[in-house]
């Protein structure tokens, strides 16, 4: 029987909040609030598959409090949604790292802006985490971000590389190898941070490969936004 784990998503800014979203280049405010939820939404449910024990934190920005959408998440088993206050999001990211420490699970960070990780990967990276060794278990992204990150163990500065989960690779990289653990690198995964990004992110779900990474439903949502804004494929 495979190991519970923890998962954790951070969503440093609001998502669902229509009108505290960030616009995402040349996007209105709903169609920006629509790729970064679906592209969240997307990675819970691959989540949701997992043969582990598992539970889901959701750590949302307070200006998503009541948003429209939010109950969406409603439909997932498992899930515990909480909400931060500008400032206290590492005392929030703290508590969860004891809480995982104290349930001796090993914790699995998922990017919420990241497409195209299937279940066999996930389940591949929770393999690694059952090792004795202390492991920190990293997925970058093919444009150099992080999709995932995994720890078996627990220390304090894990929550400075969480906090900071949407910075690029290469600022992220000292951050980890100062950890009290042997990393473990992997690639895979998009993280759509911009217009070329969302053209890869095209071209992905035009692909066979997206099949176990994307579902139908979600797949639909997403086109919905190629043709909208097909100048930019």
């Amino acid at each position: 029987m495979p190991r519970p784990i923890n998962v954790l998503f951070y969503v440093p800014q609001p998502v669902f909040n229509q009108f505290e979203v960030g616009n995402f280049e040349g996007f209105d405010k709903s169609s920006s609030s629509s790729l970064w939820k679906n592209l969240l939404i997307n990675q819970i449910e691959v989540i949701s598959l997992l043969k582990s024990d598992f539970t889901i934190f959701a750590l949302f920005h307070q200006f998503d409090i009541g948003a429209d959408g939010l109950d969406e998440l409603q439909r997932f088993d498992n899930i515990e949604v909480l909400f931060f206050e500008e400032g206290n999001q590492g005392e929030i990211l703290r508590e969860i790292i004891e809480e995982t420490r104290g349930n001796q699970k090993p914790l699995m960070v998922v990017n919420p802006l990241m497409m195209g990780l299937n279940i066999k990967i996930y389940e591949n990276l929770i393999k690694l985490l059952e090792s004795e060794e202390e492991i920190s278990a990293v997925i970058r992204s093919v444009n150099g971000f992080i999709s995932a990150i995994g720890f078996n163990y627990f220390e304090q500065r894990q929550t400075s590389v969480i906090s900071n989960l949407h910075q690029h690779y290469n600022k992220l990289l000292p951050l980890i190898m100062e950890l009290d653990s042997k990393p473990l690198l992997q690639s895979g995964g998009i993280v759509v941070k911009n217009a070329h990004d969302f053209k890869e992110l095209y071209i992905f779900l035009s692909s066979k490969e997206s099949v176990h990474a994307c579902s139908y439903e979600m797949h639909d949502r997403f086109t919905e936004l190629f043709v909208e804004y097909k100048e930019y494929l």
